[in-house]
């Protein structure tokens, strides 16, 4: 890259001034040397600020812009693509992941659904088995006692 400043500046070495110091090198002796022809002098150089070239107009259009380049801003804008590019990617990895998750969630659900319904099936007809055995084993217990009570004998020899 070339600098738009086509000669470097030249700034004497001066002593730096202190707060509440005298200037070590008074303004006469600034005065007193006299300026190269194309360098300012440093008092001049120091109060200065440095300006860049004014744009060059051609014919009544704008200002033309200083020289870019171009070759580093389109490498950027090929990395930020390629970045973006990336992220898509990994955005569609991720999205396909989770539609396979959900739809594995999904056949599980539906299978835990079918074997829930399945052993509610199963536990009512044993609630109803149980229901039917407790049903016989109190007439099995009621005819053991009635068979077996003496009082009941006596009184069935007696008629």
């Amino acid at each position: 890259m070339s600098s738009p400043i086509e000669k470097p500046l030249h700034f004497p070495l001066r002593p730096v001034r202190l707060e509440g110091e005298p200037d070590p090198v008074p303004v006469a002796r600034l005065a007193e040397a006299p300026p190269e022809a194309d360098e300012p002098s440093p008092a001049v150089a120091q109060a200065e600020p440095q300006t860049q070239p004014e744009p060059e107009v051609l014919d009544g259009q704008e200002p033309s812009q200083p020289q870019r380049d171009w070759s580093t801003a389109l490498d950027m804008l090929h990395e930020a693509f390629e970045a973006v590019r990336v992220a898509e990617s990994h955005n569609q990895q991720l999205e396909a992941a989770a539609e396979e998750a959900r739809r594995l969630h999904r056949a599980e659900s539906l299978a835990y659904q079918e074997r829930i319904a399945a052993l509610e099936s199963r536990i009512v007809l044993a609630e109803t088995r149980a229901t039917e055995a407790e049903t016989w084993l109190e007439r099995f217990h009621t005819a053991v006692v009635e068979g077996f009570d003496p009082r009941r004998r006596a009184s069935s020899g007696r008629s």
